[in-house]
């Protein structure tokens, strides 16, 4: 019976349907000639070798099977509004940004180069309001100071803090002073002149609305998807069904690619986002759709052409592709194109972004006026043996979930050269982990060599050698040996109430020059990472500056992480109580 009351809607219930065609080409053919005699023949040299052919490809055996002629569809789409990250309470989830965009953004960084770019820009505004008069009084409350040290020994940061330092608007300050109302304060005590306060304070509000549109940054600390025990992201989202109230979550656990789609998420249906007490969070109307299609078979380049007289472009062949044994899925989609090909359909159907969409029930008219109700392929729970998809939700418990997810996700976003990268990798001899910030962030926020900064932090840090007393001994004892200043030891520690499995716990070298200097490590002690997140291949992380454009045309900047496999184990030789010997 459900299936009947599925199919109902599609022939009595639901008004005419919506045809899905938006229009109509025609093709009409443009004779040289009148005769279409010889045109009409299919001209053989040898009829009876195409004859042989034919029979040896079955083209003369009858499978009485009729073309589709008409589709209809039922579907029922439900919309996501709920975000949340690493099991924290719900948030709405409006999709005016992309959702790779939402889940890595960062609080953007208050360096030289955003307090320089800042200052700039609220010196057009003050000049703009025709109250450009108060420069120097700003540059008195909010200056760059000219001492600040760089600890990452960037000779273009020193020169560029020595051009801008007491003539250019601190725009971190200021920015700071704008959002806690200390700025409103002080030109209220400063500025004599009603309308000057009221245009300065106008500026402020102006300068406030350009970050905005500038970048995009969290609402709060909490909204943070950054796992750095993972090394990944960790967020849901879930979609109202003002239906029944019933609601679909999506866990994204192991996101680190940089890169969303159908695949990162698993449907769990035990749980359900929250929104914080005292707060709700309506759900987008659902939507009904009956449909109408008329099928077209499936085209492709390289595809085998259903016809013994036309020949297969010559750009593709799938024949002769090179194939593995464990290559299961180039296996099926290889199998797919040379023998199946011929025998799909499909028809289009638009969608919003941000929907699941389940279809209720699909009905197929065939030339010979027979229609035939097309089931799912996995419409049985997760633990049956004949279950098999290929474009699914994975459900976290045995359960069938029909459901086709549409993110809105990035398209292919403009990003910078890093400007943080740290390799993890493992070093068996010393046993222990370590974290190499090869390039590390500058105050101007550009990516500098991390290599080349821990050498000047080295010579410009480390004590004078120490002279030796003259002995006849012809070796020497070393108590320990050192590693480069960019070299982070995680060294591995108990789980508590464990007394076999161990986790990888951030340490530090003697020196006390030897800090780290990017945003990836810089967690609150103690920063334990697991065991198992860094494999013998180690892992690469990369904080880039991403661009992209919105469906509605806006500008999406923001600072974001992705984790790619490593370049394998590494030494850093690290010893210690070692005797060395002497030259001569």
């Amino acid at each position: 019976m459900a299936d009947i009351d599925n199919l109902r809607p599609l022939f009595f219930q639901l008004p005419p349907f919506r045809p899905a065609i938006k229009g109509w080409n025609r093709l009409e053919g443009r004779p040289r000639q009148a005769d279409f005699e010889r045109s009409l023949r299919a001209e053989v040299r040898d009829p009876l070798w195409m004859l042989t052919r034919q029979w040896q490809f079955g083209e003369f055996i009858g499978e009485d099977a009729g073309s589709p002629v008409d589709a209809r569809m039922l579907t029922h789409q439900t919309y996501l509004n709920r975000y949340a990250v690493k099991g924290g309470p719900a948030q709405p989830l409006p999709i005016d940004i992309p959702l790779e965009t939402r889940v890595e953004r960062e609080a953007w960084p208050d360096d030289l180069g955003s307090q320089v770019r800042t200052g700039r820009y609220f010196e057009k505004l003050l000049r703009k309001q025709g109250v450009f008069s108060t420069k120097n009084a700003h540059l008195t409350q909010y200056s760059i100071r000219a001492d600040e040290p760089n600890t990452t020994y960037d000779k273009d940061t020193d020169q560029t803090r020595e051009a801008v330092a007491g003539k250019i608007i601190n725009g971190g300050l200021l920015v700071k002073a704008i959002r806690d109302g200390s700025y409103a304060n002080w030109v209220d005590l400063t500025t004599p002149s009603t309308d000057y306060r009221t245009k300065q304070k106008d500026a402020a509000n102006e300068l406030m609305v350009w970050l905005g549109q500038f970048s995009s940054q969290p609402l709060s600390d909490a909204d943070n998807a950054w796992a750095a025990s993972n090394l990944e992201y960790q967020f849901a989202c879930a979609a109202d069904d003002d239906t029944n109230g019933s609601q679909v979550v999506l866990q994204a656990e192991q996101y680190e690619n940089g890169q969303l789609d159908w695949y990162s998420f698993d449907v769990d249906i035990d749980n359900k986002l929250e929104a914080p007490e005292g707060s709700t969070i309506e759900p987008i109307k659902s939507l009904d759709e009956c449909l109408s299609f008329i099928p077209a078979p499936v085209s492709f380049q390289g595809m085998p052409n259903p016809r013994f007289w036309q020949m297969e472009s010559e750009r593709i062949e799938f024949a002769q592709m090179d194939v593995n044994t464990t290559d299961v899925i180039k296996l099926i989609m290889t199998e797919f194109m040379l023998l199946y090909s011929n025998d799909w359909c499909v028809f289009p159907y638009e969608r919003k972004i941000g929907s699941l969409c389940n279809i209720r029930g699909l009905v197929v008219t065939d030339v010979f006026g027979q229609r035939t109700n097309i089931r799912s392929a996995g419409s049985t729970i997760d633990h049956e043996w004949t279950r098999w998809s290929f474009f699914r939700q994975h459900a976290k418990a045995d359960a069938s979930v029909d459901l086709s997810l549409l993110l809105p996700a990035l398209g292919k976003p403009a990003e910078s050269q890093p400007v943080e990268k740290v390799n993890f990798i493992r070093d068996e001899m010393s046993n222990m982990v370590w974290a190499i910030e090869s390039v590390i962030p500058s105050p101007l926020g550009r990516g500098v060599n991390g290599y080349e900064s821990a050498l000047a932090a080295q010579n410009a840090t480390l004590p004078p050698p120490i002279t030796l007393l003259p002995t006849a001994a012809k070796i020497r004892y070393i108590l320990g040996t050192s590693v480069p200043y960019n070299w982070i030891p995680f060294i591995p520690v108990q789980v508590p109430n464990n007394n076999r499995d161990i986790q990888l716990q951030r340490a530090r070298m003697p020196d006390s020059a030897a800090l780290f200097k990017g945003e990836i490590l810089d967690e609150t002690a103690p920063y334990f990472i697991h065991e198992e997140e860094v494999p013998r291949s180690g892992k690469l992380i990369t904080r880039t500056y991403q661009r992209t454009r919105t469906p509605a045309g806006n500008v999406a900047l923001w600072v974001g992480r992705k984790v790619t496999v490593g370049r394998g184990e590494g030494s850093s030789g690290l010893g210690f109580d070692q005797l060395m010997d002497l030259e001569g």
